[in-house]
């Protein structure tokens, strides 16, 4: 998922570019094409699969119930732990990992077990603000969180839904560098919009069901009646929601989704709206079929 240009994420591969024609919007002048080759999202995927052979593997230190109980990761790691029963209580008890990073790092966590398990992954910055909750897997189903961007801490919270049998558990906390032109989490409102410079490419991934990617591209040095052109792979077995916003009311401007699941799309000739020196994008699924997250380009 690159473009040119401009990326975004999905739990699919994908790419989003991203181009101006700075010719008049009755011009169908074609815009110049990205020189800068796509980002091999294959040599990332294969270093994060050595770093998860070179993880160490640690028991879950009890009692780790509330965040200030919060079992401490600075690495990446695979957690044995056990989802338990707790009194009476309608959910089973929550685990709390407090992840602290030494320095930036993108956290992958991934949460597994047995086939009447359904787990639930809730997400909080290190001032205890919650960021997002994910349930996108059923019952003996993975859960994943694919690219949590963390440079002060965040304070994850594993648990299981009442219906679940109490049991082992494993959970895997993997930690690398920010990856450039890679999408940063969390994006999932305007105020949070990863920018991206005309020219340039990003990836990103739809992590979960409700997920929400913000980019934020300026356009205030472009000469009038210039012409926008978006084009995004698309990600495996998802339909694929772009919405691009002004940047003043965040009204939409225009809103496409593929055709298909798999397809990608491409919004051409795109005129800015007077007054605006920025715009944002804004990439969601139709969810048909999923498990774990998918990743796709912009």
């Amino acid at each position: 998922m690159k473009k040119r240009m401009m990326t975004i994420w999905s739990l699919l591969f994908g790419m989003l570019f991203l181009a101006c024609a700075c010719s008049s919007k009755k011009s169908q002048e074609q815009p110049t094409p990205n020189t800068n080759p796509p980002q091999d999202t294959a040599s990332v995927d294969a270093s994060e699969e050595k770093e998860d052979l070179a993880m160490k593997t640690l028991d879950e230190t009890e009692p780790n119930n509330t965040t200030d109980q919060a079992m401490s990761i600075t690495e990446s790691v695979t957690i044995n732990a056990v989802c338990e029963p707790l009194g009476e209580a309608k959910n089973t008890v929550n685990d709390w990992y407090n992840i602290a990073p030494v320095s930036k790092k993108t956290i992958r966590v991934e949460v597994s077990g047995s086939a009447s398990q359904d787990f639930f992954l809730k997400l909080l910055d290190g001032d205890k603000n919650q960021l997002f909750t994910i349930d996108s897997g059923s019952m003996g189903e993975r859960e994943t969180m694919p690219n949590l961007t963390v440079e002060h801490g965040a304070y994850l919270n594993v648990f299981c839904s009442k219906a679940s049998t109490p049991g082992p558990y494993q959970l895997k906390i993997s930690m690398h560098d920010p990856v450039p032109n890679q999408e940063q989490e969390s994006n999932d409102r305007y105020s949070l919009a990863n920018p991206i410079a005309l020219g340039d490419q990003t990836s990103g991934y739809i992590g979960h069901r409700k997920d929400e990617d913000w980019y934020l591209v300026e356009t205030k040095d472009l000469p009038a009646d210039s012409v926008l052109r978006i084009e995004m792979t698309g990600a495996d077995k998802v339909r694929l929601n772009l919405e691009v916003l002004d940047h003043i009311q965040r009204a939409p401007i225009v809103k496409t989704r593929s055709s298909q699941t798999g397809d990608g799309l491409v919004i051409r000739n795109l005129g800015i709206p007077e007054g605006n020196q920025a715009v944002y994008i804004a990439v969601t699924s139709a969810w048909v079929e999923m498990e774990g997250s998918k990743k796709y380009n912009q």
